[in-house]
């Protein structure tokens, strides 16, 4: 399997990953999880308020 692998003077092997490009997705993907994150709190605030507001009093 590997007897047809070589190395060849002159050639250079190089990444296959861009590591700025992947940086800026997982920033994006973290601010973009944030934001759900706080609107899903903030969803659940409003419930809770509306709970209480047309709740019966104990």
């Amino acid at each position: 399997m590997w007897d047809s692998v070589s190395v060849q003077q002159g050639f250079q092997e190089g990444a296959n990953v861009n590591p700025v490009m992947e940086m800026s997705r997982l920033i994006m993907i973290t601010r973009n999880f944030e934001s759900a994150a706080t609107a899903v709190a903030e969803t659940e605030s409003s419930m809770q308020n509306a709970i209480r507001t047309l709740g019966p009093a104990s």
